[in-house]
């Protein structure tokens, strides 16, 4: 709702327009919620991340319910997100490379080849070339600065196909387990709460849709 405003105010839009465009937008969005909540409530979703097809067939499942109800993959929102931080950081390269080492540890993506040092570590190189912090508009120093980025796909083997996909399922896998802890705990909460110690709990028979 606040972004909603807030491009309002940058489109100098009139008072009822800005409330026709919130009223819009917030409505698009709750559709898009509710059509994300119903669609995991049919869902098979694995607590946990022990079974690796069971994993992938919930992040294809959940693709697929993103692409029909309008929402952005993960990755798209991540693009998005990053070339907004490029353009809040003023365009200065290092401060970029910090925010997305940050974004992708959110994410839960594990960087297994040391992508992130490796990238600082060719940005510092180029930095001391040109003599100067590298900025996205500075032509020279970003030739030089993807000539190293595209070494490093090659050293680390990047240009893969499906490395997308990969990247998803362990993102995936973290969710889970985070999720599968948390419920965990809430579910041994009940049990003191209720005396019922003696009872398990079996999460595999968890179902987010309602009981018939």
């Amino acid at each position: 709702m606040q972004q909603a405003m807030a491009l309002c105010r940058t489109r100098g839009m009139s008072t009822d327009v800005k409330e026709d465009f919130v009223v819009k937008t917030f409505r698009e969005h709750q559709a898009k919620v509710e059509g994300m909540m119903n669609a995991l409530r049919n869902m098979d979703v694995p607590w946990g991340s022990a079974n690796e097809s069971k994993v992938k067939k919930f992040v294809k499942d959940m693709d697929a319910a993103r692409k029909k109800v309008g929402v952005p993959t993960m990755f798209s929102q991540m693009d998005a997100y990053l070339r907004a931080t490029m353009d809040y950081a003023g365009g200065n390269v290092r401060s970029f490379l910090i925010e997305a080492d940050n974004r992708r540890e959110e994410l839960g993506i594990v960087d297994k080849v040391g992508g992130h040092r490796d990238l600082m570590a060719a940005l510092d190189k180029v930095e001391k070339t040109i003599g100067r912090p590298l900025v996205k508009s500075d032509k020279e120093g970003m030739k030089l600065f993807r000539e190293e980025t595209r070494a490093l796909k090659k050293k680390h083997k990047l240009d893969v196909p499906g490395l997308e996909e990969k990247a998803k399922v362990e993102s995936a896998k973290v969710m889970l387990d985070d999720i599968k802890s948390k419920m965990e705990e809430e579910l041994e909460i009940i049990k003191r709460r209720d005396e019922l110690e003696n009872v398990d709990f079996d999460l595999a028979n968890l179902k987010l849709g309602k009981s018939n």
